[in-house]
C-alpha cells in the first residue's frame, strides 16, 4: 500500500478541472501526484479525507468532480488557517528557544565574572544541589514552554474535524440528488476509518430513519458534536426543503470558530510564556548563575 500523500489544494483543483473536462479518474489522480484508483474508487496513497471523499463518490453515486472541488476548497481554507496560526506562534516559539538557554547563559556569565564560580558549583554539596535544582527547573521550564506552544497550535481531534468534513460531504451528496437517508449512510460509511464514532452515529441514524423512526428519535445517542449536521438536515427531512445552504453555513461557522479559537490561543502565548519564565527559568538562572558567582566572590574576599 502506498504511503498517504497530502495533496495540496492547487493539486486537487487541477484534478477537479481534469474531471470536469472528462478525463478519467486515473489521469486526474496522477496529476495530483496520487496512484490509480482501486476497486473502491480510492486513489493509491490518498490522505484520509481524500479517501473518504472518493469513497463517498464511488458508493453513493455522486459526481467525483464536485466532490474533489469541495475538498480542494476545504483544504485551501485549512491551509490558510494553519499558516495564520504558525505565523502567530513564530514569536512564541523563538521566545521559548531563547528563554530555554537562560540558565546556560547564567553559568557562562558567572564563569566570565569569576572562574571560581564553576568550581564552587561542582566542588561541594551545596553547589551540586544548586546545579541539580537548576537543571531540574530548566528541563521543567523548557518542557512547559514546548507543551504550551504545541497546544496553542494543535489542530482539532479527528472526531471534531470530522464534523465540518461530514457537513461538506453531505452537502455534496444531497446536491447530487442523493436523499437525506442515503447521504447519511454514504457519509457514515466514508468516515469509518477517519472518525469511527461519527461514522457509527450517522449509520445508526440512517438505519433508524429507514425503519420509520421520527427525526429526533433517529439521532438519539448521537454525539453532541454532530448537532450542526442534524439541525442542518432537519428542515429537509421534515418539510422537504433544500439543506444545501444550511449545511454550508453550518460548516463555515464551525471552521471559522475553530480557526478563531486557535488564533486566540496563539495570541495568549505572548502572556503565558511569563509563567515558565518566572517560575522555572529565572529561578534556575539564579541557582546556577547568580548564587555560584556570589559564593565565589565571597570566598575570594575571605567572607566564607
Amino acid at each position: 500500500m502506498a504511503a498517504p500523500v497530502q495533496a495540496s489544494a492547487p493539486a486537487l483543483a487541477t484534478a477537479a478541472g481534469l474531471l470536469r473536462a472528462g478525463a478519467p479518474p486515473a489521469t486526474a489522480w496522477a496529476a495530483a501526484g496520487l496512484g490509480a484508483p482501486g476497486p473502491d474508487g480510492v486513489p493509491g496513497g490518498a490522505s484520509r479525507e481524500l479517501a473518504a471523499a472518493a469513497l463517498l463518490a464511488h458508493t453513493a453515486g455522486c459526481p467525483l468532480a464536485p466532490t474533489v472541488e469541495a475538498l480542494a476548497e476545504r483544504l485551501a481554507d485549512s491551509e490558510d488557517a494553519v499558516a495564520r496560526a504558525e505565523a502567530g506562534a513564530a514569536g512564541a516559539r523563538l521566545s521559548a528557544r531563547i528563554l530555554g538557554f537562560l540558565p546556560v547563559v547564567g553559568v557562562v556569565f558567572a564563569a566570565i565574572i569569576d572562574p571560581g564560580a564553576v568550581g564552587w558549583l561542582v566542588g561541594g554539596p551545596f553547589g551540586l544541589s544548586c546545579l541539580a535544582g537548576g537543571l531540574l527547573l530548566t528541563l521543567t521550564g523548557r518542557r512547559w514552554l514546548t507543551v504550551m506552544v504545541r497546544r496553542a497550535t494543535s489542530p482539532p481531534t479527528p472526531e471534531d474535524a470530522a464534523v465540518p468534513f461530514a457537513l461538506m460531504l453531505t452537502e455534496v451528496a444531497v446536491g447530487a440528488g442523493v436523499d437525506v437517508r442515503g447521504a447519511l449512510a454514504g457519509v457514515g460509511g466514508a468516515l469509518e476509518s477517519m472518525a469511527p464514532e461519527a461514522s457509527a452515529a450517522l449509520l445508526d441514524a440512517a438505519d433508524r430513519l429507514a425503519d420509520g423512526e421520527r427525526w429526533d428519535d433517529a439521532w438519539e445517542g448521537a454525539p453532541e458534536r454532530l448537532e450542526p449536521l442534524r439541525e442542518a438536515l432537519r428542515w429537509c427531512w421534515v418539510a422537504g426543503g433544500s439543506p444545501g445552504p444550511a449545511l454550508r453555513s453550518a460548516r463555515v461557522a464551525l471552521e471559522r470558530s475553530e480557526a478563531s479559537a486557535r488564533e486566540g490561543r496563539v495570541a495568549e502565548l505572548g502572556v503565558k510564556v511569563a509563567l515558565p519564565l518566572s517560575l522555572c527559568l529565572l529561578p534556575a538562572f539564579v541557582l546556577v548563575g547568580v548564587v555560584p558567582m556570589l559564593a565565589a566572590v565571597a570566598s575570594g574576599a575571605g567572607l566564607g
